[in-house]
């Protein structure tokens, strides 16, 4: 009875679902033929709607009748009036509306709020108050209609079972207790940030994003147990290696201080506050006055008082806070006499870290953990043993060790580490920490095996999974439209036959108005303007104005003046010079004209119109508008282009260089390709801004008004001492707030989004740790976890897919308009040989035909490209011409039957040979490593290097010759063979040898020559370290990946010239409005400098010193006068806008600047140009033109005066070695600071470009932005935040195209082409060799299954070892093993600091070590009796049986600690104690997921093998390259090039160019490395000279006897740019990625493996049927096995 009424119910249902279709149906007729007879207008949202979208229709089908329910809250049924009106309501537009925009004003009032102390006035925290309330009753109010409505929880469509109102019934809750004060679910508070979210259901493509990331967080799974997997180890190993080690400092005094009231009775250096106390040390016993001691280490401590004053004892070890450094590896350095106090210099002497007569205090390591026995309190003072210092986890301070929150003390704190160095940022750091304080070479195999497979493995695997899953989502959708749209076809045709117009079509009745509205924004780009300028037309004027149009010289001369309008757009700069303004000038005039003329004469040939329903005239149009504009605003303000604000709009017209693209195809396909992607973000930059906004509303209720620290030493502030210590400054905010914090939502939404770039997140994190504790990590993971890891591979993983989807679009539409226009001219062709058609209509001349005229053509073109033709002659295609003109001899010498020449093709015939020439190729390459300019060059070590240099030399050089001997120089000679210089890679074998013959030359016969020839020498040497080179040539692992690059070089190259046209156009807006802005006032350790402003000039004393007494040539050095100058003569500018000049010296021959170090100077500019400049002086011409300058100059003497006039003339008179400063700058200076720029600054366009670059890569981005914040103009110090707003979008902006979209393009580029070789290969491999392919084939196979059963005939086994056997092979057994390592792994996580080394807990962990040993030995030998010699058949058993034997010689090398205590073996031991975490492994073999991730890096161990010899190929030779032009660049002292990142040795170089392949901090060095002669000498005030070691005294440069050059003293080199970007692109950008094409394949690959899963299930079913492992089952059983019912998965995978 139930089925029938259902059944009755259902067609009922029917019924209504037909008449409903039908009523859709007579309604779209209607509205269609309304619309097309001009009756009505039907937007967008209408087309897209339910009437004409049957997507929607069918959507909605499925929802009819089950949306309310007949009751709701058990009672209310649809009868009640009050059910009705609610479901009225809901249903109603407008309340969804209005429900959307109280979020969106809800948001607002959110984010209005600021979060600084003493702010509950500041009217949007007045807002927020008084609106709160109101909008918690509103939402209030909308729940309980939709509870109403839909009812609570009772049925599927109740309101509590969509997800999405969870977060509102939470938010209203919360908000209603809140409004009852009730405080104890206030926590619940910050969940209102999360309403905003609900926005994502009101745009359907943004829905469909966030649907996409929902869908793609299960697949994920996999990859966050491989993830857990590679945290756990690394984490643990890091525990057991460095726990508690990240504490050993640089100390005072020998050994720890122990204060105690009992003197006699404690340990140590005992001391109170009033005794004398006898003090041991190593030269004897000494009296010490305890007061002293106590008064400057004790009193002075506020923890150490306190403690003492509570009657307890306290132990201190004095840190010597000059040497941030961790000791152990590195060794602590004595600390000047001067730099400590003279109490505390008494003290110190009394306990002997002063000796007699030395000028310096020793220091010494040591560790306040009982834990460290190597430089614990134990090791100073045995008496010591296990006592733990005082407060140890607050010794660490400083921002150089993070605060101490950066160390291995604990299972937490580990892991985070390893996430922290997983994303990159800040590894090198904490690497330097470790290297620095156990071990430099361990440290850097650990960090190194961390980011090769954390960072290059597993976040790239992220990305393979995300994209697998997006790309799935997505043939979904497709598919879902497709049957969509194929259902709406047969409608559409329906509804537009019966409402098209039979008589005049459905055009017929438009009006002019609509047609011109239908054609500029309903059907953009429909006409093709190359068909309308085609036609003909009645009026004369626009005849001719299509024929210009059309005119080859017209178009050309438009691309010459769009690349000379870049060209001059690109001489912008500052400061500014003095023809190019003028000259740029004149011709911004021109190019207005030009393009506003080629704007005319375009509107009259094909119309207003059409043409601005072109996109790309449209886009001409706009900028010519604004040009005009422009031009205008110049003539009305009557002043030259500087100082506008509409100035800055000129560099739009940078985009006309997209023009250009249309002249090459790929360009123009990669073009139109990305700028159509970069339009298709919209949906999920929306989405992105979302997010970020959630989270930065997150950030502010957990974090807003937290982040106070103080700005001397970093700590942090308590409340109560906000207003002492953090007083309010520059930008309204308190000093003590740090640039990144969440305390308004403009800069909560920028940390937020740094954050997902990851640049320094982990900065913010430790911050929110400082502030609010450890639970704020968790806030960080979070969005770095969902934000940077999913969202932004989302974003990538939609980038490529659109691209790859548009670029084909593309490519199939430029194929068949090649195959049209193909066709079109075999029409043509059969036309003219008819004689029936005229190229120009009119104007064909009698006798000639066009078929004529393309002869002509080909002659002259021909004849204009016989260059071609003749270079041919040498080529392989006319032997004969070759033969004529070499003949048969090859060098013109030597004959082929010639013994000399037979004897050399039969040497290069021998394949020994070339593998004889790479071996000594790979010698010599590794002989260069040991090559270094630091050493003394009469060692004996340089001299061998230099006879092995010269022997290799000989050799490489007799290769040449016996080549060139048997195949010929140029000429080919008919035996297959090409000639030797016919080879790309035999010429460059041949320029590296006859540069090394010259560098020979030099070295041996120019000993102690000089000049300019040994100069060039000297510089071409470098040419020779591109010697490993040679190997890719002879190297087929090698030769594979370098034949992949190649083949993208085509596409790179435009995807370079691609990224560069976005890079000028930001330059061009960066340079325009940034120019000059990035100078600040500093000292010479680039410490801000704090300067007056008033008054507005400073007078200033004129000191004419005599620095050539010979000469009598003076130099008026100008310093800030006291108030008499009694040595010189005062002067002060009489304006605030007069210039003062910075002396440069590096352009002046002055006397003055030959003195080192030059120093800071500036003058007065009269008296600089007459000193650096007398010649140009007397030059009227360029007087004339300076005064001409100076009377309109942009910045300088704006209010006239002729003493202002006569120092501007003079500064442009000598612009070279006397820069003019005015305003801010000229005060600093004048006051004794330094005007200097930020590395990365916009003074001109080049200088722009690369600043671009840099933070393109996200590295040193936000450094770059808060100089944009702060700057207010040239020449003004920059104040906090005073452009925040423009100044931090602008490079947001750029962060999301620059950056996310443009250099991303690199990767689907790379992964596109890599695909396309992959197609067109034979063997379908790609970067591997044939014996690799066939490696890698056999692997697959052997992975489905090496052996199917370990022992087969069991039942020939005795009785005893059958019971081995099924103990061993049952599952119960197994999961004991699991549970066993399980718990060992947790045993193994139970490290901690502070510890007692010889507690109960220790004995317990020891205890449980021994256990599991046993165990395991207990498996190993069960496992042995059982299987014998097939034990060894299994991978797993010989890991296992490996793991035994270690931990066997752990347990011996321990006993042999134990009872020798001088064996120091602890290393030793802890590297063999990671096999106990090894075992972890073993996981993956009951984990799918994951094995089927490392299957998938098992598969591509041979691409990367090949691709890494390519990367560490490029880092040898980078690192060889490295230390031969930088060893000697002299330490800033300021920067990251120091101690710890230089090139002074090879290992160093290796270390700092894969910290630079991350990107940490790799243009910081090479800016560092880039610094000239005058930044060292006037801006740091250190000696900066060429060292030539050959004639100087190197025992006085080599005082620690090392061998090398203590302290190098050379400048920087420019060189530096080509090396770290070419560097950066090579690595970073291209074998990077094809190290992801490598993975991606991989996981492709091993998606394959789902046989292993079948064949499993088969093997677990066979042992159930044979249980002895007979290998046959009799036919009766067999087919109960064929009919087992397993998983139907497997099944149905068997069966088919």
């Amino acid at each position: 009875m139930e089925m029938e009424e259902a059944l009755t119910v259902k067609k009922e249902i029917l019924q209504l679902q037909v008449f409903r279709d039908n009523l859709w149906t007579s309604v779209e007729h209607a509205l269609a033929r309304l619309a097309f007879e001009g009756c009505i207008s039907l937007n967008a949202h209408m087309v897209d709607g339910p009437w004409f979208n049957r997507k929607v229709t069918k959507k909605a089908k499925t929802s009819v009748g089950t949306t309310f329910e007949n009751k709701s809250l058990g009672f209310i049924t649809r009868d009640w009036c009050i059910r009705r009106a609610a479901i009225k309501i809901t249903s109603s537009w407008l309340f969804e509306s209005t429900v959307l925009f109280l979020i969106v004003a809800n948001s607002f009032a959110l984010a209005v709020q600021n979060f600084y102390y003493d702010q509950d006035d500041y009217w949007g925290n007045v807002l927020m108050r008084e609106t709160e309330i109101v909008f918690t009753l509103f939402f209030a109010l909308e729940c309980a209609i939709k509870i109403v409505a839909y009812g609570f929880v009772g049925h599927p469509s109740a309101y509590i079972r969509d997800p999405w109102n969870w977060i509102d019934f939470l938010v209203v809750v919360v908000g209603l207790l809140d409004a009852m004060q009730f405080e104890a679910l206030s926590f619940l508070k910050p969940a209102r940030v999360l309403r905003p979210l609900r926005s994502l259901t009101a745009v359907p493509g943004i829905r469909n994003l966030f649907h996409t990331i929902i869908l793609s967080l299960p697949g994920l799974k996999d990859v966050v147990l491989l993830a857990m997997f590679l945290l756990i180890m690394f984490g643990v190993l890091g525990l057991h290696f460095w726990s508690g080690l990240l504490h050993r400092s640089c100390r005072l005094t020998m050994q720890p201080l122990h204060f105690s009231s009992d003197v006699t009775q404690c340990a140590g250096w005992c001391f109170d506050n009033e005794s004398m106390v006898n003090v041991s040390m190593a030269s004897g016993h000494m009296l010490v006055d305890s007061s002293m001691v106590f008064d400057v280490f004790c009193r002075r401590d506020k923890l150490c008082s306190s403690t003492w004053e509570s009657g307890k004892d306290y132990y201190i070890w004095p840190l010597d806070d000059s040497q941030e450094r961790f000791c152990g590896e590195y060794k602590c350095q004595p600390r000047p006499l001067q730099s400590l106090g003279s109490e505390e210099l008494q003290v110190l002497q009394l306990l002997g870290s002063i000796e007699e007569n030395s000028s310096q205090v020793s220091t010494s390591c040591g560790s306040p953990l009982a834990s460290d026995v190597e430089f614990g309190p134990q090791a100073a003072n045995p008496e010591l043993q296990g006592v733990n210092l005082n407060h140890w986890n607050l010794e660490v301070t400083g921002p150089s060790r993070n605060f101490g929150l950066t160390n291995f003390d604990n299972v937490a704190a580990s892991f985070l580490v390893v996430f922290q160095s997983v994303t990159l940022e800040g590894w090198s750091d904490v690497m330097g920490m470790v290297q620095d304080a156990h071990s430099t070479v361990l440290g850097f195999i650990y960090f190194l095996l961390l980011i090769v497979i954390g960072s290059f493995f597993l976040v790239n695997v992220i990305l393979a999974i995300i994209w697998d899953v997006f790309l799935n989502v997505r043939e979904q959708q497709l598919e879902e439209e497709r049957e969509a749209d194929t259902q709406h076809v047969g409608t559409a045709e329906l509804t537009l036959k019966a409402a098209t117009d039979p008589d005049g079509g459905m055009r017929g009745h438009r009006g002019l108005c609509k047609e011109i509205i239908h054609q500029l924004f309903l059907h953009r780009n429909s006409t093709d303007v190359d068909d309308v300028l085609r036609d003909g037309s009645n009026y004369k004027a626009v005849r001719w104005a299509r024929a210009i149009a059309t005119n080859w010289l017209f178009n050309s001369g438009v691309m010459a003046m769009i690349l000379i309008n870049v060209i001059v757009l690109a001489m912008d700069r500052y400061p500014e010079h003095l023809v190019e303004a003028s000259v740029g000038d004149v011709l911004n005039f021109i190019f207005n004209v030009v393009f506003l003329l080629e704007c005319i004469i375009l509107h009259v040939a094909v119309g207003p119109l059409v043409y601005w329903a072109d996109n790309a005239m449209a886009f001409d149009g706009v900028i010519v508008l604004l040009s005009v504009v422009d031009l205008v605003n110049d003539f009305a303000s009557g002043s030259d282009s500087g100082g506008s604000a509409i100035t800055a709009l000129r560099a739009f017209r940078m985009l006309r260089i997209f023009k250009l693209a249309k002249k090459f195809p790929s360009m123009k396909i990669l073009l139109s390709a990305g700028v159509q992607t970069l339009m298709s973000m919209g949906d999920f930059v929306a989405l992105l801004f979302l997010i970020i906004c959630v989270f930065a509303l997150m950030a502010q209720s957990f974090f807003g008004g937290t982040f106070m620290f103080d700005p001397d030493d970093g700590s942090l502030v308590a409340p109560e001492d906000y207003r002492e210590k953090c007083p309010f400054g520059d930008g309204d905010k308190p000093i003590c707030v740090p640039r990144s914090h969440f305390d308004t939502f403009l800069w909560s939404f920028i940390t937020i989004f740094q954050i997902l770039t990851g640049e320094n997140w982990n900065t913010v994190m430790y911050d929110g740790m400082r502030a609010t504790g450890w639970i704020s990590v968790f806030f960080f993971l979070m969005v770095v976890l969902f934000g940077n890891f999913v969202i932004l591979n989302l974003f990538l993983a939609i980038l490529m897919s659109s691209f790859d989807e548009q670029r084909s679009k593309l490519h199939e539409a430029m194929e068949s308009k090649r195959e049209l226009s193909r066709a079109t001219q075999v029409d043509q062709r059969w036309a003219w040989d008819s004689g029936a058609l005229a190229v120009i209509p009119g104007r064909a001349q009698a006798g000639v035909s066009p078929r004529s005229g393309g002869s002509r053509f080909t002659t002259r073109f021909t004849e204009k490209f016989s260059w071609i033709s003749r270079f041919e002659l040498w080529g392989d295609q006319n032997k004969e011409a070759c033969a004529k003109r070499c003949g048969e001899r090859s060098c013109f010498f030597f004959s082929r039957d010639g013994e000399i020449r037979k004897a050399c093709l039969a040497l290069t015939a021998i394949p020994a040979f070339d593998h004889v020439i790479m071996v000594f190729i790979g010698f010599s390459s590794v002989v260069m490593a040991f090559e270094n300019p630091l050493h003394d060059p009469n060692s004996t070590q340089v001299k061998v290097l230099e006879v092995l240099s010269t022997v290799f030399t000989v050799i490489f050089l007799l290769e040449v010759v016996v080549k060139m001997i048997a195949l010929g120089a140029f000429c080919n000679y008919g035996d297959g063979r090409k000639a030797y210089l016919r080879s790309f890679e035999n010429v460059l074998d041949f320029v590296i040898v006859i540069v090394s013959v010259l560098d020979s030359i030099q070295t041996w016969l120019l000993v102690g020559s000089s000049g300019g020839v040994i100069a060039v020498m000297k510089i071409f040497r470098v040419v020779r370290m591109l010697r490993p080179l040679r190997l890719i040539s002879r190297s087929k692992n090698l030769k594979v990946v370098v034949k992949t690059i190649l083949a993208a070089i085509p596409e790179l190259r435009n995807l370079l010239v691609f990224s560069s046209l976005f890079f000028l156009i930001f330059g061009l807006l960066a340079v325009g409005n940034l120019k000059g802005s990035y100078h600040s006032c500093k000292d010479h350790m680039l410490e801000d400098y704090g300067f007056s402003r008033s008054p507005e000039t400073t007078l200033m004393c004129i000191a004419d010193t005599v620095v050539d007494s010979s000469s009598n040539v003076s130099w008026g050095i100008m310093s800030q006068s006291p108030g008499t100058c009694s040595s010189g003569r005062e002067w002060q500018r009489p304006t605030k806008d007069t210039p003062i000049c910075e002396v440069h010296c590096d352009s002046s021959s002055h006397p003055a600047c030959q003195t080192s170090p030059w120093g800071y100077h500036v003058m007065r500019c009269s008296d600089c140009s007459e000193a650096n400049c007398p010649e140009s002086s007397q030059d009227l011409s360029r007087r004339d033109s300076c005064q001409q300058r100076c009377a309109r100059h942009e910045y300088f003497c704006k209010g006239g005066g002729a003493e202002c006039l006569e120092q501007c003339v003079a500064a442009c008179i000598c612009e070279s070695s006397c820069w003019g400063l005015i305003e801010d700058a000229a005060l600093c200076t004048e006051q004794g600071g330094k005007w200097v720029n930020l590395n990365q600054n916009f003074d001109n366009l080049l200088v722009g470009t690369i600043a671009l670059f840099e933070i393109s890569t996200t590295e040193g981005w936000v450094d770059v932005m808060l100089a944009a914040v702060d700057s207010r103009g040239p020449y003004l110090q920059p104040r906090r935040d005073a452009n925040e707003f423009i100044g931090s979008m602008l490079f947001v902006a750029f962060m999301l195209i620059g950056s996310f979209f443009v250099l991303n393009l690199c990767v689907g580029v790379i992964i596109d082409n890599y695909n396309k070789q992959k197609k067109e290969s034979d063997i379908h491999f790609v970067l591997v060799t044939d014996v690799q392919a066939a490696w890698m084939t056999q692997m697959k196979a052997i992975y489905l299954r090496r052996t199917f059963f370990t022992q087969v005939n069991v039942d020939r086994l005795g009785p005893s070892r059958q019971h081995r056997f099924r103990i061993i092979t049952s599952a119960a057994f197994e999961n004991l093993i699991m549970a066993c390592i399980v718990i060992q792994l947790c045993l193994l996580m139970m490290v901690w600091q502070p510890r007692d080394s010889g507690g109960s807990l220790e004995v317990f962990l020891d205890s449980c070590n021994v256990f599991f040993i046993v165990v395991f030995h207990i498996e190993c030998f069960v496992k042995l009796s059982a299987l014998y010699c097939n034990y060894f058949r299994e991978y797993w058993n010989v890991f296992d049986f490996i793991c035994v034997l270690t931990s066997d010689i752990v347990a011996i090398l321990e006993a042999s600690i134990a009872s020798d205590s001088t064996v120091n073996l602890s290393s030793l031991v802890n590297a063999l104690r990671i096999f106990r975490i090894a075992r972890l492994f073993r996981l993956v073999r009951v984990l799918k997921g994951l094995n089927k991730l490392l299957l998938a890096f098992a598969l591509s161990v041979p691409k990367l093998f090949n691709v890494g010899l390519v990367m560490v190929l490029l880092l040898y030779l980078y690192a060889v390259l490295g230390v031969s032009l930088f060893a000697k660049v002299a330490y800033t002292g300021v920067g990251i090039y120091g101690p710890q990142a230089n090139f002074r040795t090879f290992f160093q170089a290796i270390s700092l160019l894969i910290r630079s392949m991350t990107g940490e901090g790799w243009n910081y060095i090479m800016h560092d490395l880039s610094k000239s002669q005058w930044y060292y000498e006037s801006v740091l005030d250190k000696t900066c000279r060429e060292m030539d070691l050959d004639s100087m005294d190197f025992a006085s440069l080599d005082l620690n006897q090392d061998g090398y050059v203590d302290e190098p003293t050379e400048c920087g080199s420019q060189l530096a740019f080509i090396y770290f970007i070419s560097y950066t692109i090579l690595v970073s950008f291209v074998i990077l990625n094809l190290f992801i094409a490598v993975i991606f394949e991989g996981f492709e690959e091993s998606r394959g493996s789902e046989p292993m899963e079948v064949i499993t299930k088969c093997l677990e079913n066979w042992e159930r049927y044979d249980p002895f492992n007979t290998m046959y089952i009799p036919l009766s059983k067999a087919l109960d096995f064929i009919d087992a019912r397993g998983s139907p998965p497997f099944l149905e995978k068997l069966l088919v």
